[in-house]
């Protein structure tokens, strides 16, 4: 996986969450979160603002690999 996979993916999802991405790419979240962070160096992503938590109040989600993610 390489940079340009990362923006084809979310050019044509328009909105992905880090969990998506990296089931996508069968890859570690960090590495991906890292490459995501070049991209929003660049000005070509942006990291969409998501609850601290789902809501549910059941205190198990992993509300970090919920961030999202969008293609501007």
């Amino acid at each position: 996986m390489i940079l340009v996979d990362i923006r084809h993916y979310l050019a044509n999802h328009q909105t992905a969450t880090l969990n998506d991405l990296a089931i996508h790419f069968d890859a570690d979240p960090e590495s991906i979160r890292g490459m995501l962070q070049i991209w929003i160096n660049k000005g070509r992503i942006i990291k969409v603002p998501v609850q601290t938590s789902c809501g549910g109040g059941c205190g198990r989600c992993h509300c970090s690999l919920g961030e999202s993610y969008q293609w501007v």
